[in-house]
């Protein structure tokens, strides 16, 4: 298996990350480059290279993190009124770890 922060520090609790949600399949906290006025990152606690990369055997675990996207976007929407949902692919994905983005960039708005 491929070794990343989220795999290494994240899921098994060694980093000081600051989860907001957790399911059986997935952990929903705070980005830790913090880039954005409100930004989170679900990751599903299953190693995923990437999107393009999610196999049969990855299909529970895929619904099971997407189930917790949905629910932290619903509740990042109803307080800022809007959020961008997404995940990157290529150069684009810093950590080699599938994760979601949920992203509010600019609270006046």
């Amino acid at each position: 298996m491929e070794k990343d922060w989220y795999c290494g520090e994240v899921i098994p609790g060694r980093s000081a990350a600051q989860i907001v949600g957790e399911t059986e399949h997935a952990l929903a906290l705070i980005a830790p480059r913090l880039v954005h006025p409100v930004h989170l990152i679900v990751v599903p606690k299953r190693h995923i290279r990437s999107l393009v990369d999610a196999g049969a055997d990855d299909e529970q675990a895929l619904a099971g993190t997407l189930s917790l996207v949905r629910t932290v976007a619903a509740g990042v929407e109803a307080e800022h009124g809007s959020c961008q949902v997404f995940t990157n692919l290529g150069g684009y994905q810093h950590d080699k770890h599938l994760h979601w983005h949920i992203v509010v960039y600019d609270r006046e708005k």
